[in-house]
């Protein structure tokens, strides 16, 4: 699932047919957390947690443990689990991103997520049509994402991701995106996340 051969150059039958095993998981945690519910009293709840520092300690001590698990990741220089149901790092055109994650998040009793990158300022009636569309699948949460980038040399804000300033040309910029459901600027984000940040496809 994790595979990242997978979402770079699987088909859409690859991709449907791994998120009918990712829904068959979370049906059995969820199963079992209704049971545990009955057995003790206590509520348990399944959801899709960000996990941004997990997400690298984990990759860190597995492919410590086993080696053999760097091909399986997307940057093996950067070791790092993704925390969506399909990776933001995949070549996934935003209707297959959609199917696919319409498919597992309805099966979550908590909080899911599909975050909805985008790399410039977006049409308002383009993004509503989206937004129309969006309501009539299955999904249960998304965002809207688009990075912000702010120029240190000028002061101008622009919405949209740009590694030079589009005013005055300065390279001396902040990006800004969400992490955590907060936007910060990447500066301020975990290392490994950090880099995680430019494998990410961001639609237009």
């Amino acid at each position: 699932l994790q595979e990242p051969r997978l979402w770079f150059e699987g088909s859409r039958k690859d991709w449907l047919r791994a998120a009918n095993i990712m829904k068959k998981m979370v049906e059995y945690a969820v199963e079992h957390a209704r049971e545990w519910m009955k057995e003790t009293g206590t509520p348990w709840n399944v959801e899709e947690v960000p996990g941004e520092s997990a997400a690298a300690k984990l990759a860190l001590k597995d492919i410590k443990k086993y080696p053999e698990l760097i091909e399986y990741l997307s940057e093996p220089g950067n070791p790092i689990y993704s925390t969506s149901i399909a990776p933001y790092y995949g070549s996934i055109d935003l209707p297959e991103r959609i199917e696919i994650e319409s498919k597992v998040q309805k099966t979550f009793t908590g909080g899911v997520m599909m975050h909805i990158f985008l790399g410039e300022e977006p049409d308002p009636e383009a993004l509503a049509k989206l937004t129309k569309r969006l309501i009539q699948t299955e999904l249960v949460y998304w965002s809207y994402t688009p990075a912000i980038t702010h120029c240190n040399k000028c002061g101008r804000t622009f919405t949209g991701l740009y590694k030079k300033c589009p005013a005055c040309g300065s390279e001396n910029v902040d990006i800004w995106s969400r992490i955590i459901g907060y936007y910060r600027p990447l500066r301020n984000w975990n290392p490994f996340r950090r880099k995680e940040f430019w494998t990410r496809k961001h639609y237009k």
